[in-house]
């Protein structure tokens, strides 16, 4: 065998085994990114931020805003506000609210909030009309538990 074969030889056979060996690493770093990524995907999908809990979470703040909007807050009467909760809240739900104004008159429909299952809470700013003192308008805060029946 002369010089001149071995070095044709060893120039392209060397060369395969080198592509071979960079496309299988490559393919193995490849795969174990993709089973991390998937790994924490799945992990991410079974905490609180599921969709079915951010569902009810969305419920509640509509429930709040529909009160709000039909003025169900302007009489601070909690069986009121209770009944408009149940026209507005569909029955698979149930939902607690506290009213907290400035002028003193608080309110509470008064549920037991669960602890065996997913409680979604959240708070929204109102301003309630006073229509007893000359249309007084009273800054409140509305808070709400909801939840799945």
């Amino acid at each position: 065998m002369t010089i001149e074969q071995r070095k044709l030889r060893s120039l392209y056979g060397n060369k395969g085994i080198v592509f071979t060996l960079d496309a299988v690493m490559a393919m193995i770093v490849v795969i174990i990114l993709l089973t991390f990524a998937n790994y924490y995907l799945f992990k991410i999908d079974q905490t609180s931020s599921s969709s079915s809990n951010l569902q009810v979470l969305k419920t509640g703040s509509d429930v709040m805003k529909m009160l709000d909007y039909n003025k169900s807050f302007q009489n601070y009467n909690a069986a009121i506000i209770d009944a408009d909760k149940r026209f507005f809240l569909q029955p698979n739900y149930e939902m607690r609210i506290i009213i907290n104004t400035t002028d003193g008159r608080n309110f509470d429909t008064n549920q037991i909030i669960p602890s065996n299952r997913f409680v979604g809470s959240g708070s929204i700013v109102m301003a309630i009309t006073d229509e007893s003192i000359s249309n007084k308008i009273n800054p409140a805060i509305g808070r709400y538990w909801i939840w799945v029946k």
